[in-house]
Order: C-alpha cells, then structure tokens, then sequence
C-alpha cells in the first residue's frame, strides 16, 4: 500500500494533543484505523495498523516514499536483525541528515537468506512532528514470536519518558502484518533480550537512561534522564502461556558502574546456570564487563574488558551472544576507532577470544547485529558511513572462518542512499 492510502488519518490525528506519560504508563490501549480483516494466530491478533496515538506512530507497508515529516532519506544506521522460517528482517534507523528529529525506522526482508532485500516492507514513523523513533531491535520470544521494539522520544532524548515500545511482525503472502504496539518500559534499548531461566520460562531486557543528569541541557530538544533510569539496568519478563505473549517486564537490578559512559549500549550473555556476563560501553578506550552469578539479581563489580589479547576497541556499541555450539561472539571494532570490524570466537565462557576474522577494514563501520540460520552460518549486519552514504551491510561466515581467520566473507549491500 502506497503511502497516500494513510495521509488523511495522520493529518486528522496530528491535531491531536500529546498523551502524558502517566497515560502512556498506564495504558497499552490503541486507536488503530485501517485495519484488514485481522487473522488470529495463536490468540494474537496481526492486522495493517496504520497508526496508533499512544506510541505517536504511523505504519507504512510497501511504501515507495518516506514519511511525510522527514521525506528525504539520508541518514541509515544502527540495524538489527532477526531469523525466522527461512526469512531474514532487518530493520534500521532512517532520517534526512543524522540522529536527529522526525526520525523512522525502516523494516526490509530477505526470502534468499541475504543475497537480495526487498526495502521498505514497513516503516514505523513518527505520527507527530518532533517525535523520534530510533533504536530498534528485533527478537524471537520463546514461542518463535517476532517481536521489534523501538525507543520514542518527544524531542531528540526526553529523559526516556516516551520509553520503549514493541509490535510483533507476521508475515504472509510477502505481507507484514503487526500487532498493536505496547509500551514496555521507560529509557531506551538498542540490543536483543536474551532467554532465560529454566524452559526459557523468562526474558531479560538489558535498558539504559542517557548519562544526562536533570541539569544537563542543551537547547529545547533534550531533557534530563529521569534518576531511575539513569545509567544500565537489566528488566525480566515472564510469559502469560495461555494467550503466548510476553507479560510486561520489571526492574530485576540496576548495574552499578565505574567508568563514566553517556551511552551503556549494555548486552547481557549466559554463560552458566545462573552466571551472566554483561558488556557495556564507556566513554573512551573501549568496553568494560560485569558479572551476576545469580541471574542477573546482583553484580560483581565492573572492570575492563582486556580478554582480548590485541583487543584494541573504541567506545562503539559491540555485539555479544552465545551460538548453538555453546561458544561465545563478540563482534566488534578491533581499533581505536570505529573501523576494522571484526568476530572473535571464545569456546571457554569468554576467559579467552584466541580466534578472530577481520570482516571489514573500512572507516566509519559499526553497529553489529548477529543471527545464526538453520544451518548455523553466523549472519550478520551492520552499518557504513551513515551519513551521507548510510549503507547497510550484510555478510555471512561460520565459526569455522572465525577459527582459520582467513576468509575473506562477501559483502552485501542491503540498502543504501548513495
């Protein structure tokens, strides 16, 4: 459907006041129009929501054009990735000149596991000027659901008092069809949740405020974190089983830190019955670890993270998680500066990383995103030069190549705006 199709209801509903954010709190309900004979899966409810008031969202399906706010795209990074029934998604920022206002997200697909994309199957844009979407992550829950979620601001950062809201994805006959988004939480997240517990009985959502204290301005558009949700923390969730949804998530611990950083990015991995490593930013030379042996209830204490023998790293966002062997990835920028995209392989809960497979020298790379197919091929995205090239990238390789560190993997282009 054509982006026109949605004109007339944005434009009526742009008049609209804001919610507050007690509203936003409190309530999950939506005021979803245009909505196609919905069908029912597993007790959930998938329909062409074209916008809901809540989350201040619009959705466009197979759009040609970009949202009416923010028209002209120049901006793409910061992607995430999920794999599902032979089908890849991945989804990404959007905008005109950077991280800036009017931002959208972009959702594309790929039905040959990743050698071509189909774009723009779904845009999730801002249904209100001034608003903000950014940060989005893709995710199965324990029943293969796919779900994305996205951080909303009112403003370029509002203190995460817009928070974190998720829709699921279903997609048929090349269609995607969502469910009515639902406010998770405040703050902002830009990495998976992880299974836990015994039976995946539970998922934990790793979320962090801006290091921006109530005092720290700077011009109309950014607020101060709100104090509880300054700095990291890790939120749990159990499932409601009958109707398989995930039941809204509560603050599990907050993560002390040492190291200043403005920007956590934190990931969470299991790495034993009960232990969690946690992997976070700082704000210069590189990344710090923590460590819970009780499932993420307390920490250990920060350190930093030297396990990498030549482990030279910038403060960038990496990607951590654990592979079906068991052995644990880090995919990060092997240097001082966000270049040198490279996988390292540790089979020994993370003590030591011996392997490493250069996947991109170029400047400007970062971001990366990590699923493994059926097969076991390790797949992955991440961003270049994101303004004013905004390429997104995809490759794949194994641990294998990880371990003979060799290969060279082929690159793939998944969008791009020059």
């Amino acid at each position: 459907m054509k982006f026109f199709f949605y004109c007339l209801p944005i434009v009526l509903l742009s008049t609209y006041l804001f919610c507050s954010c007690d509203e936003q709190n409190n309530s999950n309900s939506t005021n979803p129009t245009g909505v196609s004979k919905p069908p029912i899966l597993d007790s959930i409810v998938y329909s062409k929501i074209a916008f809901d008031t809540i989350s201040k969202t619009s959705f466009l399906y197979n759009s040609s054009v970009y949202p009416i706010l923010n028209p002209i795209k120049g901006y793409q990074g910061v992607p995430t990735l999920v794999h599902k029934d032979g089908v890849l998604f991945a989804a990404w920022d959007g905008g005109n000149h950077g991280e800036e206002l009017n931002q959208y997200i972009i959702v594309s697909t790929s039905l040959d596991m990743g050698n071509t994309w189909e774009e723009n199957k779904l845009i999730i844009a801002p249904l209100k000027d001034s608003i903000r979407h950014f940060d989005s992550s893709l995710w199965l829950d324990k029943f293969k659901n796919i779900h994305l979620s996205w951080t909303m601001s009112k403003g370029m950062w509002d203190g995460g008092r817009g928070g974190i809201y998720e829709t699921m994805l279903h997609l048929e006959d090349n269609n995607i069809t969502i469910t009515p988004p639902r406010r998770l939480f405040a703050g902002a997240m830009c990495v998976r949740p992880i299974q836990s517990g015994l039976d995946n009985s539970s998922m934990l959502f790793p979320v962090y405020g801006y290091g921006i204290g109530q005092g720290w301005s700077s011009g109309q558009f950014f607020y101060g974190t709100l104090p509880e949700i300054l700095g990291p923390s890790l939120y749990s969730a159990t499932y409601d089983e009958k109707n398989k949804r995930i039941n809204n998530p509560v603050l599990l611990s907050r993560i002390p830190r040492i190291y200043p950083s403005t920007f956590d990015e934190h990931s969470v991995v299991s790495i034993g019955k009960d232990s969690l490593l946690c992997l976070l930013r700082k704000n210069i030379d590189g990344l710090c670890t923590n460590l819970s042996v009780n499932n993420g209830k307390t920490w250990q204490g920060e350190q930093k993270f030297k396990q990498l023998e030549g482990g030279i790293m910038c403060s960038s966002r990496p990607y951590i998680g654990k592979l079906k062997s068991g052995n644990l990835l880090i995919v990060f920028n092997n240097s001082s500066q966000r270049e040198k995209m490279t996988a390292f392989l540790s089979k020994d809960k993370g003590k030591t990383w011996p392997y490493k497979l250069l996947i991109d020298e170029r400047r400007t790379v970062s971001y990366p995103s990590v699923v493994q197919n059926d097969i076991g091929e390790i797949c992955l995205v991440y961003d270049y030069n994101r303004y004013p090239n905004g390429r997104i990238m995809f490759t794949k390789f194994t641990e294998e190549d990880i371990i003979e560190g060799t290969k060279k993997p082929e690159l793939v282009i998944i969008s791009m705006v020059k």
